[in-house]
């Protein structure tokens, strides 16, 4: 009987559904997995734009600025392809949201936060790489005189290092 409905083009309203439910539930693993590495792509060219050459010798503004101009940028392309990677027949399903949510919000946040962190990862960087320059010019004889004042964010990434 099942074969005769088939061949009419009509299934139960049940099995449609079931069926249905099965296909988007694997479409939304599939759209989770590409989201991820759509994640890890823009990433890893937000951080290849950090380690550029060109940010030594460079003021800081203009630095930061540019690193702004590729945050921005990256955070775009990852909204277009999340949108472009939820396949054509569920687009009407993901707006009414009937069925499951093809949303990329929580991964484009994921994306962002993991940006911040290598933003200020570098910007330690240059800090203690800026501070090591400071102490390299100072005379020895002018530091045993001065008071050597430990940042805040300098003991907290030290406190982060003597933890692992």
């Amino acid at each position: 009987q099942l074969e005769n409905l088939e061949k009419k083009g009509q299934l139960p309203v049940s099995l449609r559904l079931g069926l249905m439910r099965q296909v988007t539930s694997k479409v939304q693993s599939l759209y989770k997995e590409q989201l991820q590495a759509l994640r890890n792509y823009y990433g890893q060219r937000y951080e290849a734009i950090l380690d550029s050459e060109g940010n030594e010798g460079e003021n800081p503004q203009d630095v930061e600025a540019r690193w702004a101009a590729a945050a921005e940028h990256m955070t775009e392309g990852f909204r277009a392809a999340a949108k472009n990677a939820v396949p054509v027949t569920f687009q009407d399903i993901s707006k009414s949201k009937s069925y499951h949510d093809f949303d990329h919000v929580d991964v484009l946040q994921g994306l962002l936060k993991d940006m911040l962190e290598a933003t200020e990862r570098r910007k330690d960087e240059q800090s203690l790489a800026d501070m090591a320059l400071d102490v390299e010019e100072d005379d020895d004889s002018s530091l045993s005189r001065r008071k050597f004042h430990v940042p805040k964010w300098l003991e907290r990434v030290a406190a982060r290092a003597f933890v692992f």
